[in-house]
């Protein structure tokens, strides 16, 4: 089936394109200290189909230790210092994985 390009009605906003969907999920790791917090991202992003939410950590401690075991594809983080959290956290996931996007 081609899919034709069909002009907006009047008054309407044209729609981008839906993304093309990719044949494996993105791997999410949740960081964050409040467990009612991760338990609500979690519960949103598992409702789209193409991602994975792979683990939860508490603290970048523990998602350091999660992201080497995990290898996820994005790290979703809410710490006090963001930038340094985020430096540590990639600087300690090692150069035999893929860096993980914050």
């Amino acid at each position: 089936m081609v899919k034709k390009d069909i002009a907006p009605a009047p008054g309407e906003e044209a729609q981008p394109p839906a993304p093309e969907p990719t044949s494996q999920p993105t791997r999410v790791l949740l960081v964050d200290d409040h467990e009612v917090v991760r338990q609500g991202v979690r519960t949103l992003l598992e409702a789209e189909a193409q991602i994975q939410v792979v683990g939860e950590a508490e603290s970048v401690k523990e998602a350091i230790r999660q992201a080497k075991w995990l290898q996820p594809s994005v790290v979703v983080m809410d710490v006090p210092s963001p930038t340094a959290a985020a430096s540590r956290l990639l600087a300690r996931s090692g150069p035999a994985s893929p860096t993980p996007a914050c």
